[in-house]
């Protein structure tokens, strides 16, 4: 049996932080994705460079999910308006 805060205010603030959190997310998998890409092109390493394309899949996949997200909070803040049942 949780608590549950009522409060509208509550709710905004709440997703603005969770907004923020998602853009820096964003920020530290966009990082990722060009170390993952850079670092085998210095070390000149075949063995590294095979597993790049997997490597950013796996991250664009990630980064993906999270701009849906972002694009539904940044709308649900600028509608004014609640999230849908299934996020």
């Amino acid at each position: 049996m949780g608590l549950e805060i009522e409060s509208d205010a509550f709710k905004q603030a709440t997703l603005r932080s969770e907004r923020l959190r998602m853009i820096a997310l964003i920020g530290v998998l966009i990082a990722m994705a060009v170390v993952v890409t850079i670092r085998p092109l210095l070390a000149d390493d075949d063995i590294q460079m095979r597993e790049v394309p997997r490597m950013l899949v796996l991250i664009g996949a990630l980064a993906a999910f999270e701009c849906v997200m972002l694009w539904l909070v940044s709308r649900t803040l600028r509608d004014d308006r609640e999230l849908p049942g299934w996020t």
